[in-house]
């Protein structure tokens, strides 16, 4: 991210000399006439003065490309550069239009702005006392106080730019010379967008550099395998659990499946308020909540079986299950939710994606399970509806199954010790092999139009040779 936020935008007319501007609106009329693509003049709009105009939004890349050409550059004065409003801006008087306003900067001869974020000592939203508008109050260090005094004191009546990244953020006028290191930037601000002004400010004013800690490219043709196999996972994963629970449940099941689709509404709901990404390892997440939300209710409906064999009426039985179950649910979700959180703090990229969605849905599930059903049951029980907790397949399931973990404890003992042994054997001899999350690289995925058969050890040993020793393939 560019630091340097502060620099000239003298306009053409203040610049060069009446002659030399009509001159340059000649050259550009004549160019517009015979080009293929309309012209610059058929896309800008008069704007205010110290601007080139505005563009409609679905035509800013075309004014791009016909800015770039090398015939439209040479018409303009050396130094000067175009530059884009950052966001969509009222043009209209009924301010019913937006468009993308288009400032000329004129920049210093050494390219580099004459003031920079380095020289904001802090920026804050501030009140004209006289007008009662919105401001953006600025304090500059002593050595930024001085630049900012020569700077204006050279250019009153003319307009600076609020610049960061080749994007005008703010264009005011300088009314008078300003020595005392405190200005006060005025407009047309309402409080979000001076809270914005002010806080790009004081993060132009930090040391901090852009690194950039990690680049996917994903081809429309992967893309589109990796929509579609999120998707069926999802959906195949919500099939299952839909038909076990009915199946093992009966009624009950509807109930807990009907509290399951609340749940995943919550979390897409959630994750559209919160502005989130949806990524694979997010979908990853939602699926996995689809099998932690039925949990919840399958220790509920487990315990109130468990009460209707001991020969509580239904009502009871439903109250003593949900009471009894609580501690369980809470217990299970609350160690899930640090293993989330530490995710989230500590992950990036995919990880933090997917401690994202599992963290919404952990609150979700818990309240679909524990509110949402039981509001569901109540109403069913006030209603008369019979409501089952199994089915004539299920009804006595795993009820008598026990087995002797303790008397075969020396079996089972053997058995863990060969697979520790096994595991750890397999880690020193063979090794993990670091992926480019760890060790830094690249990664290209390839899929081949037909099969590739026999000729897979052709393919990795020359992609190998191309890639070198050190690539994994």
């Amino acid at each position: 991210m560019n630091a340097d936020v502060v620099v000239d935008t003298n306009n053409v007319a203040a610049t060069d000399s009446p002659a030399a501007a009509t001159q340059t609106l000649d050259e550009l009329t004549s160019l517009n006439a015979g080009a293929s693509d309309g012209g610059l003049l058929s896309y800008l709009k008069p704007y205010i003065d110290f601007t080139a105009g505005y563009v409609a939004p679905e035509n800013k890349a075309i004014v791009n490309k016909i800015l770039a050409r090398k015939d439209i550059q040479a018409v303009f004065p050396e130094g000067m550069v175009f530059m884009w409003s950052e966001g969509l801006e009222k043009v209209s008087k009924d301010g019913k239009e937006m468009g993308y306003v288009l400032y000329p900067i004129v920049m210093p001869l050494d390219g580099k702005a004459r003031v920079g974020g380095k020289d904001i000592k802090m920026a804050e939203r501030g009140y004209d006392t006289q007008t009662g508008k919105i401001t953006v109050d600025l304090t500059m260090t002593p050595d930024g106080a001085d630049k900012w005094g020569t700077m204006t004191e050279e250019n009153v009546g003319e307009v600076v730019a609020i610049t960061m990244d080749s994007v005008v953020y703010s264009a005011p006028y300088v009314n008078e010379a300003i020595r005392n290191g405190s200005t006060q930037i005025s407009g047309s601000f309402s409080i979000q967008e001076a809270n914005d002004l002010a806080g790009l400010l004081n993060g132009g004013a930090l040391p901090a550099p852009c690194v950039i800690k990690e680049q996917t490219k994903v081809g429309p043709t992967i893309g589109a395998e990796n929509s579609r196999a999120g998707l069926m996972s999802f959906g195949f994963a919500l099939l299952l659990v839909f038909a076990y629970m009915i199946f093992y449940y009966g009624k009950s099941g509807i109930v807990a499946n009907i509290a399951l689709l609340a749940n995943i509404l919550f979390i897409f709901g959630s994750l559209a308020s919160f502005g989130a990404v949806l990524t694979l390892a997010g979908i990853a997440g939602i699926v996995l909540t689809i099998g932690m939300a039925v949990d919840a209710n399958v220790l509920i409906f487990e315990r109130i079986r468990e009460e209707e064999a001991a020969g509580k009426d239904k009502k009871s039985a439903i109250d003593i299950g949900f009471q009894k179950a609580l501690s369980s649910i809470i217990d299970a979700n609350v160690t899930t939710m640090l293993t989330a959180i530490v995710l989230k703090i500590f992950g990036s990229g995919p990880i933090e994606s997917f401690a994202t969605t599992l963290i919404i849905g952990i609150f979700t599930s818990v309240f679909a399970a524990l509110v949402i059903s039981r509001l569901i049951i109540n109403w069913m029980l006030s209603k008369g509806k019979t409501l089952s907790f199994d089915t004539k397949f299920t009804r006595g399931a795993f009820k008598n199954m026990k087995i002797d973990f303790v008397g075969r404890r020396k079996m089972f003992y053997m058995v863990s010790g060969i697979l520790v042994i096994g595991g750890l054997a397999a880690i020193f001899t063979r090794g993990l092999k670091p992926s480019v999350e760890f060790s830094g690289g690249r990664t290209y995925g390839v899929k081949f139009t037909e099969s590739a058969g026999d000729h897979m050890d052709y393919l990795k040993a020359n992609l190998t040779e191309v890639f070198g020793s050190k690539a994994s393939v």
